[in-house]
C-alpha cells in the first residue's frame, strides 16, 4: 500500500515534514517519500508515520460545513 494525500494534504503537511520526521527518529526525507507516494508502507516505522501524517492533516484541515 502506498499513501494518496491530496495536493491540499501535500501542502499542509509540507511545513511538519521535520516534526513528524522527529518524532518517529527517522530522516526528513523518509517521511517526505512516503507523503509523495515513493514507498510502500509495508514496515512498522511506515506505517507509524503514516497514522503520524494522517493525523496530522485530520488536525489541520479545515472543516467544511
Amino acid at each position: 500500500m502506498k499513501a494518496a494525500f491530496s495536493e491540499i494534504e501535500k501542502e499542509i503537511l509540507k511545513g511538519h515534514l521535520s516534526a513528524i520526521a522527529r518524532k518517529h527518529g527517522c530522516s526528513h526525507t523518509t517521511v517526505q517519500e512516503i507523503v509523495a507516494g515513493n514507498y510502500k508502507i509495508n514496515t512498522p516505522l511506515r506505517k507509524k508515520i503514516h497514522s503520524g501524517l494522517l493525523k496530522t492533516v485530520e488536525f489541520f484541515l479545515p472543516i467544511s460545513e
